[in-house]
C-alpha cells in the first residue's frame, strides 16, 4: 500500500513535467511563425509606396536626361547611333508585381510594367554618319525593370525594353513600319567597366 502511495506522485511528477514542457515548446514556436507572416503582409504595402515613389523619380529624371536635344550618339559594337525616349504616364500609371521569396536576404522581388517611347536613328558603321543622321524611327512599347530587396531597400536589377510597334515620320507623320521584328533591348544594371550593355534585333 505505501509503495503505491510513493509512485503515484512520482507519475504525476512526471506526466505534469511532460504537458508543461509541450506546451512551452508549441508556444514558442507559434507565435515565431505567426510573427513572420504578419510582418511580411503588414509591410509589403510599406515597400511598394516606397518602391512606387522611387520609380516615378527614376523615370522622370531619365526622361529629362533622354530628351531629344540631350541625344547622343551611342556606339555598340561595332555600330554608332542616337536615340532619346520618354515614359508618358511615369507619373501615375504603372504596374508593380510583387513576388515573396524563400531568402532572407533578398524577401522581395518586384517587377514594373512602364510604358515607354523610344526614338532612335538607324545603325551606322561610321561615328560621323550617326551624327548627321536626324532621321528617328519610334518605338512603342512595355519596359520591364525588376527590383530586389536588399536589407530593406529596393535596388534595380535590370530593365527590358519590347516595342510592339515601330514608326518612321514621313513627311511630318508617323507611318508604321510594316514586316519589322519585335525590338527588344535588355539594359542589365552596373556591369563591368560602368558600360551598360544595349542588345537589340533589327
Amino acid at each position: 500500500m505505501s509503495l503505491q502511495v510513493r509512485i503515484r506522485p512520482i507519475v504525476l511528477v512526471l506526466v505534469a513535467a511532460l504537458v508543461v514542457g509541450g506546451c512551452a515548446h508549441s508556444a514558442k514556436k507559434e507565435p515565431s511563425a505567426s510573427a513572420a507572416g504578419e510582418s511580411r503582409v503588414e509591410q509589403t504595402p510599406e515597400y511598394e509606396a516606397i518602391l512606387r515613389e522611387s520609380i516615378t523619380r527614376e523615370l522622370l529624371a531619365a526622361a529629362r536626361i533622354g530628351d531629344a536635344p540631350a541625344s547622343k550618339i551611342l556606339f555598340k559594337r561595332p555600330y554608332y547611333f542616337k536615340e532619346y525616349f520618354s515614359y508618358p504616364n511615369a507619373e501615375d500609371i504603372f504596374v508593380l508585381d510583387f513576388t515573396e521569396t524563400e531568402s532572407r536576404t533578398i524577401p522581395l522581388t518586384a517587377e514594373a510594367n512602364v510604358e515607354k517611347i523610344r526614338f532612335s536613328t538607324r545603325v551606322h558603321q561610321k561615328r560621323e554618319d550617326a551624327r548627321i543622321d536626324e532621321n528617328f524611327l519610334r518605338d512603342t512599347g512595355i519596359e520591364t525593370i525588376s527590383y530586389e530587396l536588399r536589407n530593406g531597400k529596393w535596388h534595380r536589377q535590370a530593365s527590358l525594353f519590347v516595342a510592339d510597334k515601330t514608326e518612321e515620320n514621313i513627311s511630318g507623320e508617323w507611318q508604321s513600319i510594316r514586316d519589322r521584328p519585335e525590338r527588344h533591348i535588355l539594359e542589365p544594371e552596373q556591369p563591368k567597366g560602368g558600360w551598360r550593355r544595349l542588345l537589340f534585333w533589327r
